[in-house]
């Protein structure tokens, strides 16, 4: 496995997502990838009526401190080349798994979400989508 694509959010499991893909990309000599999926997007926000362009700033703000903290973790731990990349979409699954094919990566990290009795639930619905349609294997984090 030479690419490695780490779905990442601000989540507590995607941080964990986030430390499992460097040490396994460390182990592997392998290029890490961290994607966040930005939806909706500033086209789409700009026409509704809840439209503020400091909490868009804001959400941006936020992104780019998950991707520079995710890059920054890598480097501390010697890991290069490590990249970042936004992709849009509304439906994250699908944004991520499109990226993930287009750049030949064949490994995807994500995080789980918790959740009750249902294991769908439990794993999380976009893991779910991303494990039932990936080209490649997929790693969970838990």
């Amino acid at each position: 496995m030479k690419r490695i694509l780490c779905a990442i959010d601000d989540s507590p499991l995607a941080k964990k997502a986030v430390d499992y893909a460097i040490d396994l990309a460390r182990q592997l000599q392998s290029e890490l990838t961290f994607i966040h999926v930005v939806r909706p997007g500033p086209d789409e926000i700009c026409h509704t009526y809840f439209w503020d362009s400091s909490v868009l700033k804001k959400a941006e703000q936020t992104l780019q401190l998950e991707l520079q903290e995710a890059m920054m973790r890598a480097h501390q731990r010697e890991l290069h080349p490590v990249f970042c990349t936004t992709v849009p979409g509304d439906n994250i699954s699908q944004a991520i798994l499109g990226y993930a094919r287009r750049n030949a990566h064949d490994l995807l990290v994500t995080g789980a979400a918790a959740g009750n009795d249902d294991s769908r639930t439990m794993l999380g619905s976009i893991a779910s989508q991303i494990i039932q349609s990936a080209h490649c294997p997929v790693t969970v984090v838990r």
